[in-house]
């Protein structure tokens, strides 16, 4: 069975609010996916950007209606005729977390239908044993819900996103040694009977990637490469709008790229903390650091020197493989950090008959928050409901 298809394979029937409402055809997929994308739209404009015919457009959105996954905004005049009433998603008809589990920290989020972060809350990892990471996000699971008075039948699933990489044994991570404990294990099998609830299992990049490609730069970009800046160094790619994971789930680990010494200094906010450290702060965990970090504080200079040969490398390759249309800095790193690396980087090529070879332009994330927990809550939307 493949990675995507371990995750695919736990949507089961019980899971389900009422019988089958959640299972979407392939084109039921692509007219939520168009609306998802229009605050508010008509079923005209949905014809006009599908392949779809006006009939399975029209039987589709009265269907979903009817379902309760749409509802029906204000009335338009569209040539001649009665007005028509434009459509758009219904927020509540289900909501889905997502839980990104750091070295030091473990963040949530909730998402309704229409891709609206209703919180994000970071709490400290204090346990990191395996019956404290499960505690930890049982509990802030709970307040999530509670705050928000989220019912029973409204949710859909659990999204994570892990720090780590994926061993090529069903979706078992090996993640860093101060989450040893979820080493080798079926974390999402163990979570999911512990919640009682469907649970979709990535790492970090990739679930950062795919909030990018949700509710990010993939409203404007298909092809990107994600750069995702934390205790290590990881990513995500998107092709033509869906995440690539590659043959085991680990596309994307840009890390690798680096060998020897270039490996040890790459580019890690792990690698900057105790580089600050060392012109004069104390900060003992990365949570503490980013929570107070200034782009001015001493150090962060001479870890942009240290790194930047590393970090050019990655965006060089980067950009002859994927040959992305942009390259997004992104993950747990400050924005006014990732502006100052945006700036430094430089492309090289030699022109053949004046003309040099496309690059991509190289941006900040705009998602603020940790977008690792974002995506994990879009995962089971996107794996079921969405193109």
């Amino acid at each position: 069975m493949t990675f995507a298809e371990h995750n695919l394979a736990k949507i089961n029937q019980r899971f389900l609010r009422s019988t089958g409402d959640c299972v979407m055809s392939r084109n039921e997929r692509i007219v939520l996916d168009v609306i998802r994308r229009h605050e508010e739209i008509s079923c005209a404009n949905i014809t006009r950007l599908t392949n779809l015919t006006a009939q399975s457009v029209s039987r589709i959105v009265s269907s979903l209606l009817q379902r309760g996954f749409l509802i029906k905004g204000k009335a338009v005049v569209q040539g001649r005729g009665q007005p028509s009433r434009l459509i758009r998603i219904f927020p509540e008809a289900v909501h889905t977390f997502g839980i990104s589990i750091m070295t030091d920290a473990v963040s949530g989020s909730i998402m309704n239908f229409s891709g609206k972060i209703l919180e994000l809350r970071t709490v400290p990892l204090s346990d990191p044993s395996l019956d404290g990471v499960l505690t930890t996000i049982e509990d802030l699971i709970g307040i999530l819900r509670q705050e928000h008075n989220i019912k029973d039948e409204s949710i859909f699933g659990v999204g994570v996103g892990i720090t780590g990489y994926f061993t090529g044994k069903r979706l078992q991570i090996n993640p860093p040694y101060p989450l040893k404990a979820l080493a080798f294990c079926d974390i999402d099998i163990i979570l999911s009977n512990h919640l009682h609830l469907p649970v979709w299992l990535d790492n970090d990049g990739n679930a950062a990637a795919l909030a990018e490609n949700m509710v990010g730069a993939g409203l404007k970009y298909d092809t990107f490469g994600y750069i995702y800046f934390s205790k290590g160094l990881g990513g995500g790619l998107v092709v033509n709008g869906n995440v690539v994971r590659g043959g085991h789930g680990n596309a994307g680990e840009f890390a690798g790229i680096l060998s020897g010494e270039d490996y040890e200094y790459r580019p890690t906010i792990e690698l900057l903390r105790r580089e600050v450290n060392k012109h004069g702060k104390t900060f003992s965990d990365l949570n503490e650091f980013l929570l107070s970090f200034d782009v001015n504080w001493p150090g962060v200079e001479e870890w942009m020197e240290l790194i930047k040969p590393r970090f050019q490398q990655i965006i060089n390759s980067l950009t002859a493989v994927l040959d992305p249309e942009v390259i997004i800095l992104g993950g747990r790193i400050p924005i006014t950090l990732a502006e100052k690396l945006c700036d430094i980087v430089r492309f090289e090529s030699i022109k053949r008959r004046g003309i040099s070879i496309p690059v991509p332009i190289v941006i900040p994330s705009a998602i603020s928050g940790d977008a690792t927990a974002i995506g994990a809550a879009a995962g089971p939307f996107k794996s079921q409901f969405f193109l």
